[in-house]
């Protein structure tokens, strides 16, 4: 439970100290800049209407089984992709150790 509640929060708290040099590489204004930061609470809020509708399986139909798991197997495939060539540039000298683990 810890682990999860760890891995829930990294995505909020990590992406706060990247804004302004996000801001800088990528040449976006204050609009964009001030919108950023905001999103993770709008997306929380948004989605958190959606818990207890989705906790109680309000749709127990084959289909949302089957959209459910082509959702999280996306998920999967984008990151199993994307994880190797990550991880040779930004643990280049460890690449071995990083994907193994």
């Amino acid at each position: 439970m810890v682990l999860i509640g760890l891995n829930l929060r990294a995505g909020i708290t990590s992406a706060a100290p990247l804004f302004l040099d996000l801001q800088e590489f990528l040449g976006y204004g204050a609009f964009v800049a001030a919108l950023l930061p905001s999103i993770p609470t709008l997306v929380f809020a948004a989605a958190g209407l959606s818990t207890a509708w989705l906790a109680f399986r309000a749709s127990p139909t084959t289909w949302a089984l089957l959209a459910g798991t082509v959702a999280a197997m996306c998920g999967l495939a984008l990151c199993n992709v994307s994880m190797p060539s990550f991880i040779r540039e930004n643990f280049a000298q460890k690449t071995s150790l990083m994907t193994g683990l």
